[in-house]
C-alpha cells in the first residue's frame, strides 16, 4: 500500500512507541514453582516423620510401661481375703470394662501370720464371709493390680497415633506459615516491578 503524501511544509511527528519496547518488558511472576517445591519437601518430611517418629516414641513408651509393669509385679502379690461386710452399695464400673465393682472391707492373713484388714474393690453383690483375691504391696497395704502387657501396648499405640497426628499437624502449620511469608515476598516483588513497568505501559496507553 502506498504511503499518503504529507501536506507541504508538514513536519514528521514523533516516532510512535516501538512494539518491541513493551514485549521485552513483562511483569515477572517470581517464585512460580516455589509452592510446588515446598509441597514436595513437606510431603517428603511427612513421610519420613510418619515412618520414624511414631515408631520411635511408641517403642520408647512401650519399653517404659513394660519396666513399670515388671517393677509393680515384683512389688505386688495376690492374697486370698475374706469380706467382713457386704458389697451392696451403688456399683462403680471397672476401668477395664469388667464387672461392676464396689469398695468393701476385707481381712486376710499377712506373711507374718497376723490378720490384716483393708478396703478392696470387689464385685458388687459379694456377701460377707466370701473369699476374694486382692492385691497387696510389700508393706501389706491393699493396692491396684500391676500394669498388664495389653495396657502397656495400648498406651504405646495411643502415643504413637498422637505423634503421627502431631507430625501431620506440624507439617500443615509449617506450610501455612511459609506460604504466607512467600506470598508477602512475592507481592512486594510485584509492586517493585510494577513501579518500573507501569510508566512504560501508561505511555503506550497514551500513545
Amino acid at each position: 500500500m502506498a504511503t499518503p503524501d504529507r501536506p507541504p511544509g508538514a513536519q514528521p511527528g514523533p516516532p510512535g512507541p516501538s512494539p518491541g519496547r513493551f514485549t521485552r518488558r513483562r511483569l515477572p511472576l517470581p517464585f512460580g514453582g516455589t509452592h510446588a517445591w515446598l509441597d514436595a519437601v513437606l510431603t517428603l518430611m511427612v513421610i519420613i516423620g510418619l515412618a520414624t517418629v511414631p515408631l520411635v516414641v511408641g517403642t520408647a513408651v512401650y519399653s517404659s510401661q513394660t519396666r513399670i509393669a515388671h517393677a509393680q509385679s515384683a512389688e505386688r502379690h495376690q492374697v486370698t481375703a475374706r469380706l467382713v461386710t457386704d458389697a451392696r452399695e451403688i456399683p462403680q464400673r471397672a476401668r477395664n470394662g469388667g464387672p461392676d465393682l464396689q469398695d468393701a472391707r476385707v481381712s486376710w492373713t499377712n506373711e507374718r501370720g497376723d490378720t490384716a484388714t483393708g478396703t478392696a474393690r470387689v464385685p458388687t453383690g459379694t456377701r460377707e464371709g466370701s473369699e476374694v483375691r486382692i492385691w497387696v504391696n510389700r508393706s501389706g497395704s491393699v493396692t491396684d493390680p500391676p500394669l498388664s502387657r495389653p495396657s502397656a501396648m495400648a498406651t504405646a499405640w495411643l502415643t504413637g497415633g498422637l505423634m503421627a497426628s502431631l507430625v501431620i499437624g506440624a507439617a500443615l502449620g509449617t506450610r501455612r506459615v511459609l506460604v504466607v511469608l512467600l506470598d508477602r515476598r512475592r507481592y512486594r516483588h510485584w509492586e517493585a516491578e510494577w513501579e518500573q513497568v507501569e510508566p512504560e505501559w501508561s505511555g503506550r496507553a497514551r500513545g
